[in-house]
């Protein structure tokens, strides 16, 4: 995690051994729950402590980037970049691939950031976004989408036609999953796809052709590992999602179901790692990088449970900044080790 997301981290909700009607004598409003909501961090009231625990603050949570803002991309790109060349690609293509990912990224931040922002208002977890906190205007958000496509279909067409003529579909793919949570529970697999086609796109752009199973499996591994942290980061916003109509799988099968959901979906990305490996023939740099990931796909798990979602953001960075990292440089140098 760098300086970057550090800073963006901020207190999603507080736990503190108050009896609720304390609270409410003071003049603050609390709800049949016990949870009162001050600025946009909720206060959880579990009454006063018991003989010989400590009062106040007894437990919090902190949250930062959602993982549409903060992907895979070590998978996404560079990696995928060094099987397609075997080796390091020709720096017009290596350029202008990362240019397009990265504009890419951007526009579907805008665009989500624009569509969401009413509920995200709403929303005490991301109520002190940009948009719906007023730090940035609706016509900004508009100016940077424009720009952020701009460019994106610049370096497309900048790399081979097959990789121009799909830069449309790739831009549905991105933008389109902003409207998933409003239609259906599985929104966290189009946030998947719209991840997920990056490897796949970055072999167009090296070879002008889908020649390989390899980006295929690339891209399946990033479709299941991204639906997978997202459901679990979706356990934040159970309730607020369920009273506010919006579908995700928390929302509809409960927290505890859904972490075991969360599971089935790392599991299956592991098992398309390992065939990963195979396909390759990548030698012990590979499955170093293999055994790493299998490790903290495990580890992240064990910092979740079904009644304490404080580890979230620990086990979502953990995932996307160390995961990553392992996939490029164990993937990457074995690349550069193997015979030719």
């Amino acid at each position: 995690m760098g300086d970057d997301d550090a800073a963006s981290l901020e207190i999603a909700w507080l736990e503190i051994a108050d009896p609720p009607e304390l609270w409410e004598d003071l003049g603050y409003t609390v709800d049949g729950n016990g949870r009162c909501v001050i600025g946009a961090v909720e206060h959880r009231l579990v009454g006063p402590p018991a003989e010989g625990e400590p009062g106040g603050i007894v437990r919090w949570a902190v949250f930062g980037p959602d993982p549409g803002q903060v992907g895979p991309d070590g998978i996404d790109g560079l990696p995928t970049l060094l099987l397609a060349a075997r080796g390091f690609p020709a720096p017009a293509k290596f350029f202008g691939t990362l240019l397009g990912i990265a504009f890419a990224s951007a526009a579907a931040a805008a665009f989500n950031h624009y569509v969401d922002r009413d509920i995200d208002a709403r929303n005490p977890r991301t109520a002190n976004r940009e948009l719906p906190a007023g730090k940035l205007s609706v016509g900004f958000a508009w100016l940077f989408l424009y720009a952020s496509i701009a460019v994106f279909l610049l370096a497309s067409y900048s790399l081979n036609w097959l990789t121009f003529a799909l830069s449309p579909v790739a831009l549905v793919c991105v933008l389109g999953y902003s409207y998933a949570k409003r239609f259906t529970a599985f929104a966290h697999l189009a946030l998947g796809l719209a991840l997920a086609i990056s490897p796949s796109a970055a072999w167009i752009a090296v070879r002008g052709s889908l020649d390989s199973e390899v980006p295929l499996l690339l891209s399946l591994l990033v479709l299941m590992w991204t639906a997978g942290f997202d459901v679990m980061y979706a356990c934040q916003d159970f309730e607020f999602d369920r009273k506010s109509g919006l579908h995700s799988i928390p929302a509809r099968y409960g927290i505890r179901t859904s972490l075991w959901i969360a599971r089935l979906f790392h599991v299956q990305a592991f098992v398309v790692l390992v065939l990963l490996y195979f396909v390759t023939g990548l030698g012990w740099p590979a499955l170093s990088g293999v055994i790493g990931v299998g490790t903290l796909l495990v580890y992240q798990h064990t910092l979740v449970r079904a009644n304490d979602l404080s580890g979230m953001n620990a086990a979502f960075f953990t995932t996307n900044a160390f995961v990553s990292v392992i996939l490029l440089l164990t993937f990457g140098l074995a690349v550069f080790l193997r015979p030719n």
